[in-house]
C-alpha cells in the first residue's frame, strides 16, 4: 500500500511525549503518519500547508490494521489512550494492571481514575468502562477479529499486557517510547491505515507506519520528530 505524506516524514506521536491519554488524536500508534490516498493529500496542501511538499511512500505498508467504519477508527484511538491513563494510575500503584486484568478476567469493565482528572472528553476518568470502545473498535476492524474473534476481553487482555509491555521496553516520555499499540500489534502488522472514509484520510486520523519498521529501516533507533528521508524509506519498502 502506497501512502501520501505532506512534508519531509517525520516521526511522530512518541508515547508521553506527544501522546497522551490527553491527546484527542494520534493514538493509532508512534511512527510516520499518511494520508491514504494521494487526492486528499493534495487537498491538505491546498487547504492548510501551501509549499509543503508532497512525498509518496512506495509499499510503506504490507499488512496494516484497517479500521472500515470512522466509529472504529475513533473508538481504537480511544482505548490506546485508556491504556496510557491506565499506566499513569498503575505507577502510582493506585489502580494496577493486575488490577484491570482480574476485572477482565472475571467478565467486568477494568477503569482507572486519576484524581485531577474527570473529563468526559475521554470518560475514563470517573471509571467509565472501556469495554464499549474496545469492543466497536474489534467488531469494525477485521484484522482484529481475524486475532481475536469477537472477544472483547482478551482483545484487552492482551492490549494491557502490551501497555505493561510497552513501559518495560519503552522508558515513557524518552525520545523514543512507542505507543503500547505499536507493542500489541507489530511485527504481524507494520501500520494503521484506516480506509478512506473511516479516518484514513483525514488530518485527524490518518494512517502510520509503525516506527519499528522505521527503525529497521534505517539501522537506527528513531526520535521524536526525527526526519526521515522519503528516499530512503522507500529503497527500504521496495526493495
Amino acid at each position: 500500500m502506497d501512502l501520501y505524506r505532506v512534508g519531509v516524514p517525520s516521526i511522530g506521536e512518541v508515547w508521553g511525549k506527544r501522546f497522551t491519554y490527553s491527546r484527542s488524536s494520534g493514538g493509532l500508534g508512534t511512527g510516520v503518519y499518511a494520508f491514504r490516498d494521494r487526492a486528499p493529500a493534495e487537498s491538505n496542501i491546498t487547504r492548510s500547508s501551501p509549499g509543503s511538499e508532497l512525498y509518496v511512500l512506495e509499499n510503506a505498508l504490507e499488512n496494516p490494521v484497517q479500521p472500515r467504519t470512522r466509529d472504529a477508527t475513533d473508538a481504537l484511538a480511544r482505548v490506546s489512550r485508556y491504556m496510557d491513563l491506565l499506566y499513569g494510575e498503575d505507577n502510582s500503584g493506585e489502580y494496577t494492571f493486575d488490577d484491570a486484568m482480574a476485572r477482565l478476567e472475571s467478565g467486568m469493565s477494568p477503569y482507572a481514575s486519576l484524581t485531577s482528572f474527570m473529563s468526559d472528553t475521554i470518560g475514563y476518568g470517573d471509571g467509565k468502562p472501556v469495554l464499549d470502545p474496545a469492543r466497536t473498535a474489534l467488531f469494525g476492524t477485521p484484522e482484529l477479529r481475524e486475532r481475536y474473534g469477537y472477544d472483547t476481553e482478551e482483545f484487552l487482555l492482551d492490549f494491557t499486557r502490551a501497555t505493561r509491555r510497552a513501559g518495560n521496553e519503552y522508558r515513557r516520555r524518552s525520545d523514543t517510547a512507542v505507543q503500547p499499540i505499536n507493542v500489541l500489534l507489530y511485527p504481524e502488522y507494520d501500520g494503521v491505515a484506516p480506509v478512506d472514509g473511516a479516518g484514513g484520510n483525514t488530518g485527524r486520523h490518518g494512517c502510520v507506519v509503525f516506527k519499528q519498521k522505521i527503525d529497521e529501516c534505517v539501522g537506527r533507533t528513531t526520535e521524536s520528530f526525527d526526519e526521515v528521508p522519503a528516499e530512503r524509506l522507500n529503497r527500504c519498502f521496495t526493495a
